[in-house]
């Protein structure tokens, strides 16, 4: 009888909220800093109704930092440069964007949902001094401005305490002061996450 009730004592020290406190699958916490990112390269091949072919290649890099304001909840900035080149893009301008906002993290069992949003400004390079065509805009110069609302949204694996893989999508909608408007959509994004 006696063993009996070590063992019923010793389980329900085992089980979530029994005995101490229940350990989180991520060292998450008010004032924890955090971030991550991506680098991603899109190859890109096309051809026209005429058998007229274009290539090249666009490389987008997206880091980002936080701090957890509350235990759910992170203000969070962003650095977005995406980058043409190759072939047919050689004379594509750069962007380069900040933005800043926040994200709400949930705790799934072992895993992290999370939704944010960000609002931030982008800035176009020099490339020549003529009007320069870009993937989106028709009438893109070294002149053009614009803004981006980001709206980060997934699912965070963790390895460690302090590393997960990131799986989820990014939708960026983008306002140039020309007129030019688009939305970029990455479903599938894949990064990293890192708490510190």
């Amino acid at each position: 009888m006696k063993s009996l009730f070590l063992i019923c004592a010793f389980v329900g020290a085992m089980l979530p909220g029994g005995g101490a406190a229940a350990r989180t699958p991520m060292n998450i916490d008010q004032w924890t800093k955090t971030g991550g990112g991506s680098l991603t390269m899109d190859l890109i091949s096309y051809t026209d109704e005429n058998n007229v072919r274009s290539s090249g290649r666009i490389m987008t890099a997206n880091p980002w930092v936080g701090l957890f304001v509350l235990p759910t909840l992170a203000i969070s900035g962003s650095l977005y440069v995406q980058s043409p080149f190759g072939n047919d893009f050689f004379n594509q301008p750069d962007m380069l964007g900040f933005t800043a906002g926040a994200r709400y993290y949930k705790q799934l069992y072992h895993f992290y949902g999370y939704i944010g949003a960000e609002l931030g400004m982008l800035s176009f390079s020099r490339t020549g001094d003529d009007v320069n065509a870009k993937i989106h805009a028709s009438t893109l110069n070294e002149d053009t401005e614009g803004f981006m609302v980001s709206v980060p949204a997934g699912l965070l694996l963790p390895l460690s305490r302090s590393l997960a893989i990131d799986l989820g999508v990014r939708v960026h909608s983008i306002w140039l002061s020309g007129g030019a408007r688009w939305v970029e959509s990455s479903i599938g994004y894949l990064g990293i996450f890192l708490s510190f």
